[in-house]
């Protein structure tokens, strides 16, 4: 086993929970400081933070399957670090520096950009 399996591995386990966490329990998003008005924003959370992240989840663990761990690995990446650098533009424009959630999220999307492009350079 590689640190790119590792990494990979660690990552469709991460996104796994979260995404079926947030299909089963969409409340679970009000722990991020945010909620919907609508029945409507209910699914959302469903489709885009539940489905979304199973369906990363299921897309990498196919790619390693297929002894495609390095792109997946790259992919994975990619996909973090536009999180990442969303997560801080975003932030910066909306202003919600205070926020507790932002204020872990950060640094907690900082670590992992850096620990799957610390595994990339090392794959």
């Amino acid at each position: 086993m590689t640190i790119a399996h590792i990494a990979v591995g660690a990552s469709i386990l991460y996104f796994l929970g979260f995404g079926i966490g947030m299909i089963v329990r969409p409340a679970l998003i009000k722990n991020f400081d945010l909620e919907w008005s609508a029945p409507t924003g209910k699914t959302e959370v469903r489709c885009y933070y539940g489905a979304l992240s199973v369906g990363l989840s299921v897309f990498m663990g196919y790619l390693m399957y297929r002894h495609m761990t390095l792109p997946a690995l790259t992919g994975m990446c990619i996909f973090a670090t536009s999180v990442f650098v969303m997560r801080v533009i975003g932030t910066a424009i909306d202003k919600s520096w205070a926020s507790s959630y932002t204020k872990l999220a950060i640094p907690t999307e900082a670590l992992f950009v850096l620990a799957l492009g610390g595994a990339r350079i090392l794959a």
